[in-house]
């Protein structure tokens, strides 16, 4: 996993990122990703789909994904979601959209990263796009 942070470069899994609202910490288990609406949404590693959800309340529309060693990814607050449970993605799999569904005040992607069931700093997970 190529590991850099937001102030190298642009981040592959919201392209059209324009900053970080939130940062990881204690009571915030993710980091919230700024873009317009509409901005894809890829995944940071390949994986399996194995949760969409949608609720008004908490994470809005959400995709849960399943990677290797024990990793799980979690995509909130999704306009749109364009992957189905089951469905094997890699970082060219578009997952869905930011958008503005749940408890949230502006357009963001909240990105969770559990390893083993332990919340993880998800900037250490996002990379420049590769050539």
């Amino acid at each position: 996993v190529e590991i850099s942070t937001i102030d190298r470069g642009p981040i592959r899994t919201v392209p059209n990122f324009r900053g970080v609202s939130q940062g990881f910490r204690a009571l915030h288990p993710g980091t919230d990703i700024t873009a317009v609406e509409g901005s894809a949404i890829y995944p940071i590693l390949p994986g399996r789909v194995i949760r969409i959800s949608a609720s008004r309340f908490d994470y809005g529309r959400s995709v849960m994904v399943e990677h290797e060693n024990g990793l799980v990814s979690l995509y909130a607050h999704m306009g749109k979601i364009m992957v189905d449970e089951g469905d094997e993605v890699n970082e060219k799999t578009q997952l869905g959209e930011v958008g503005l569904t749940g408890k949230t005040t502006g357009y963001h992607l909240h990105l969770e990263i559990k390893k083993n069931g332990v919340h993880l700093d998800p900037l250490r997970f996002l990379s420049k796009p590769r050539a």
